[in-house]
C-alpha cells in the first residue's frame, strides 16, 4: 500500500503542469498524492464564483474523493483568495460538504506557513499586475501579514526561467523590511533554489506549492522533517 502513511487528493488548475513534480520530489515515504484538474475555460468560460459554487468544483471533488484521500487540497493560489478574507475557507468547506473529507486551500496553507515561521512582513513575487495584486495584499493584511514589497514577473518567465535566473528573481524581490520571501502562483518553482536563498539572505523563503505540501502533511500528522527544501519543511505547524 503506497499510501500507508497518508493520501492527499489534489485539485489542480488545468493549465498548470509544475506541481506534480514538486510533490513527488518531497513527499516522504508512505505518502501519495492523487491529482485531478479543474478549468474555468472549457467548454465555455465561467466566472470564478460560478466555478467554485457551481458544478465544476463539485465534480472534481467527487472524482478525487474516489481515490479515498485523507485530505483534499485546492491547489490554486489566486482562485483561493479572489473573494477576500474567508474565501479560502468557503472553498475548502464546499469540498468538504461534497465529499465529507477534510480540505484545505493553497491560500490557507501560505497563511499558516507564514504564521508558523513568525513572518508578519513579507516580500512577494507573483505573475499578476492588475487588481489581483490588491486582492492578494488585502487578503494577507486581513490576517495580520503585510506585503511590504511586490514584484510582478510574467507567468511564462516564472514557469520557464532556469534555476539561476529564478534565484535572481526571488533575491531581487527582497527588501530590508521583509522578514521572509513569498513565491506566489501555483506554478512557482522555489524548491529548486530555496536552500541557497535562505543561506544567502538569512531569512525564510516560502513557496506556494511548498507551503501547500507542508500544510497538508501537518494536517495529516505526518511530521517528519524534510531536509534540503527549505526551513518550512523543518518547522512544525504553529497551534494557537
Amino acid at each position: 500500500m503506497p499510501g500507508w502513511r497518508g493520501n492527499i487528493g489534489v485539485i489542480a488548475c488545468s493549465m498548470e503542469n509544475i506541481s506534480e513534480r514538486q510533490y513527488y520530489r518531497v513527499l516522504p515515504d508512505g505518502v501519495v498524492a492523487h491529482f485531478v484538474r479543474i478549468s474555468r475555460l472549457k467548454p465555455a468560460e465561467v466566472s470564478l464564483e460560478e466555478m467554485i459554487m457551481g458544478d465544476r468544483l463539485k465534480q472534481c471533488a467527487q472524482l478525487v474523493a474516489d481515490a479515498k484521500p485523507d485530505l483534499i487540497v485546492f491547489a490554486d493560489h489566486s482562485w483561493s483568495f479572489e473573494r477576500g478574507v474567508g474565501w479560502d475557507r468557503q472553498v475548502a468547506k464546499r469540498i468538504e460538504d461534497e465529499t465529507g473529507i477534510p480540505s484545505i486551500t493553497m491560500s490557507t496553507s501560505i497563511l499558516e506557513a507564514l504564521k508558523s515561521l513568525k513572518i508578519s512582513k513579507v516580500a512577494a513575487v507573483g505573475p499578476w499586475n492588475d487588481a489581483k495584486v490588491s486582492k492578494l495584499k488585502e487578503f494577507h493584511s486581513g490576517h495580520g501579514i503585510e506585503i511590504v514589497n511586490y514584484r510582478f514577473v510574467p507567468p511564462d518567465t516564472l514557469l520557464c526561467a532556469p534555476d539561476e535566473a529564478y534565484y535572481q528573481i526571488l533575491r531581487q524581490t527582497d527588501v530590508d523590511t521583509a522578514q521572509g520571501l513569498l513565491a506566489c502562483f501555483s506554478g512557482e518553482r522555489s524548491l529548486d533554489v530555496v536552500e541557497a536563498l535562505e543561506k544567502d539572505l538569512q531569512k525564510p523563503v516560502v513557496g506556494a506549492v511548498q507551503a501547500t505540501i507542508w500544510y497538508a502533511l501537518q494536517k495529516m500528522q505526518v511530521r517528519e522533517p524534510l531536509l534540503g527544501h527549505g526551513l518550512l519543511f523543518r518547522t512544525p505547524l504553529l497551534r494557537e
